[in-house]
């Protein structure tokens, strides 16, 4: 799919004739309606404009109208007139009487090369591209073709990923055709702890899948030093990142943002400022999981960790051009596109399952960025506003020193930095005694989880 197609020659209204002065707002205004007569464009939340071919709308039209004008309009005896911008105002004129495309594409559909696959709710049927029904400049690259295999990619599945879930692949593949939220609101990342897992030939595998110019490829931290990187993001499907750096993030707001879809601030370098609303799926490949230096709970939940145990043999070990061949032909790729095919509509109504692998991964995560915050989400709970709870303060505090001394990973905090965790961890607790013997001090406003466990006073 090119990004600039080449535009076709002719043929363009008539010339003026040869004695008669040039009038360039007419002749302009002619070509203008001729164009707009033969062609379909869009523009997005930035006001770039997009010229519609081969069954979705390509950026860089403005590319196109300039050399259109030059290559079609002014040639001959009206090539001594042409001027540069002429360009430009024709193209501020389709702009205004262009429509906006999607702020992302809907998920019951998606757009081939050889047309519009449509969910009625039982099956997918295949329709005609429409420059008018789809607003969208995104496109497979694949044909869609039903009776398609893709025996390749289904032994590389059961090679390297989880046994317990055969379908990972596919599922993940499927993941990252479903722009909405509805299939879950995290990046996934692959893991493998010393390299030569496969990660990155199963990136590259479903990247040629979604679609090289769907993608973009760019370390998290780009967002956090740089702020023209959002703009990239605008109308891509897929964030894909190779190699997570194993440094911390700094600030998270960012990648939060992207990752549920809340509307972001952008800006063209050297051009507008605008807003618009991030549709891409994220997926990254590693050696750890990531860290944060503000992380908490929060930012561990927005993330879906892969193990790849299995590392690649030597005698899978393949040059460039053999994995392509392999599994990037057009049989495979179609085939594979099936197999997500199937999983799609189950994403969209239950999302990805977790794994133990992913449980134990979160829970990792969730010690390493706020110990405290993950102790308490396992022991105690807020009761609602008409119901009773109170917790002894000081049972609770060496319950957490036990906890920390067993775990032999985290130092536990004093009794008075305990306390401002409990408070802020849970904003309408408040401190109390109980009116058992002896009084004892307590959180009221807590009970502790699952059972009604006799609570120890040490006071």
């Amino acid at each position: 799919m090119s990004d600039s197609p080449t535009p076709p020659v002719g043929p363009p209204p008539p010339s003026p004739k040869k004695d008669t002065k040039f009038n360039a707002p007419a002749f302009l205004y002619q070509q203008r309606r001729f164009l707009q007569s033969q062609h379909h464009f869009a523009t997005d939340e930035a006001g770039r404009l997009y010229h519609y071919q081969n069954g979705c709308y390509h950026p860089k039209g403005e590319d196109f109208v300039e050399r259109w004008l030059y290559n079609s309009a002014f040639r001959g005896d009206n090539a001594v007139h042409w001027r540069p911008g002429y360009a430009s105002e024709v193209c501020t004129a389709i702009k205004l009487g262009s429509p906006t495309l999607w702020t992302k594409p809907p998920d019951d559909e998606i757009n081939v090369l050889n047309g519009i696959l449509k969910w009625d709710g039982t099956k997918w049927e295949l329709h005609p591209h429409n420059p008018l029904h789809w607003m969208s400049h995104i496109q497979l690259p694949i044909f869609y073709d039903p009776t398609a295999t893709c025996p390749a990619w289904k032994a590389h599945a059961k090679a390297l990923l989880p046994d317990e879930d055969p379908d990972l692949l596919f599922k993940i593949a499927a993941f990252g055709l479903t722009p909405g939220g509805n299939a879950g609101q995290f990046a996934i990342i692959f893991l493998g702890e010393q390299g030569g897992e496969g990660k990155s030939v199963t990136l590259t595998m479903l990247a040629k899948l979604w679609g090289d110019d769907n993608i973009i490829s760019r370390s998290p931290f780009d967002f956090q030093n740089n702020r023209f990187s959002t703009h990239y993001l605008r109308g891509k499907l897929i964030w894909m990142c190779f190699d997570m750096p194993v440094r911390p993030f700094v600030e998270t707001d960012t990648f939060k943002q992207i990752i549920t879809q809340d509307r972001v601030q952008a800006e063209i370098k050297g051009g507008a400022h605008y807003e618009f609303y991030p549709f891409c799926k994220v997926i990254m490949a590693g050696n750890r999981m990531p860290s944060a230096a503000e992380g908490g709970h929060g930012f561990a939940r927005r993330w879906f960790p892969i193990m790849f145990y299995k590392s690649l043999p030597k005698s899978a070990h393949r040059p460039t051009h053999e994995l392509a061949a392999l599994y990037h032909s057009p049989q495979e790729l179609s085939g594979a596109l099936n197999e997500a095919l199937r999983w799609h509509p189950v994403l969209l109504q239950q999302g990805l399952t977790t794994t133990p692998d992913y449980q134990t991964l979160i829970n990792e995560m969730d010690i390493k960025f706020d110990p405290v915050d993950a102790w308490l989400d396992k022991v105690v709970e807020e009761v609602s506003f008409h119901e009773e709870g109170e917790v002894f303060k000081e049972g609770l505090y060496n319950e957490y020193k036990d906890w920390c001394i067993t775990l032999q990973k985290v130092s536990p905090m004093s009794k008075e930095a305990f306390g401002k965790a409990i408070k802020k961890k849970f904003p309408l607790v408040r401190p109390g005694r109980s009116s058992s013997e002896g009084r004892p001090r307590s959180w009221v406003g807590i009970r502790r989880k699952n059972s009604v466990t006799k609570q120890s006073r040490k006071d």
